[in-house]
């Protein structure tokens, strides 16, 4: 998986074989459950958050990532 477009993502690592289109399936899926999770969803932010909301997206973004079968840095 590539790295991050954005400083809000996390570097996650295919580690059960996941296809391309899974790869892209799975980071949409897991964004979006993030954004409900923390409440911040850093595609359509124009502002800075606090950094406890940006740790909030990470981490849930993360989890929803490792969940699936990634490593996650």
């Amino acid at each position: 998986v590539a790295p991050a477009g954005n400083s809000y993502d996390v570097i996650a690592y295919p580690a059960e074989g996941q296809t391309p289109q899974q790869i892209q399936q799975d980071r949409y899926e897991c964004h979006r459950w993030a954004v409900e999770q923390s409440g911040f969803d850093p595609a359509a932010a124009s502002y800075a958050p606090a950094a406890y909301v940006a740790d909030n997206y990470r981490r849930a973004l993360g989890a929803c990532l490792s969940g699936r079968g990634y490593s996650v840095n």
